[in-house]
């Protein structure tokens, strides 16, 4: 049975990478959301131009399991409008026991709290 870790943001950072970066040579992120919890980071979500059969995956950091989510990069504007439309926000990681080296790899997403139906946003 597997588990799932969650925490909820309060704080996000964004960085856009030109394509001219050796950072995004070499790595391929086009853009990265690293998102907080009190100050802490605890989640980076990395976008790039496709993420084939690459996984999300968490590892340990300070004491603490520290999430990072794959996506392609035509998701960053729904991600980014998430993250300054919805409050609160959560980042979740199910964890599925494999790893991959120093890596636990895993199924992430994000969701924020349920809300009425027909609720209108203003």
């Amino acid at each position: 049975m597997s588990s799932t870790i969650s925490y909820e943001i309060d704080q996000y950072k964004v960085l856009l990478c030109s394509r001219h970066s050796s950072w995004v040579n070499s790595y391929k992120y086009r853009a990265v959301l690293t998102l907080y919890r009190e100050n802490s980071a605890v989640a980076t979500l990395k976008f790039m131009e496709s993420v084939g059969n690459r996984q999300d995956y968490f590892f340990g950091r300070n004491g603490q399991e520290y999430l990072t989510l794959l996506y392609e990069i035509e998701d960053f504007d729904r991600v980014l409008s998430l993250l300054q439309t919805e409050k609160p926000l959560y980042v979740h990681l199910r964890k599925n026991y494999q790893s991959s080296g120093a890596l636990q790899l895993g199924l992430g997403s994000l969701s924020s709290d349920p809300e009425p139906v027909g609720e209108e946003e203003g």
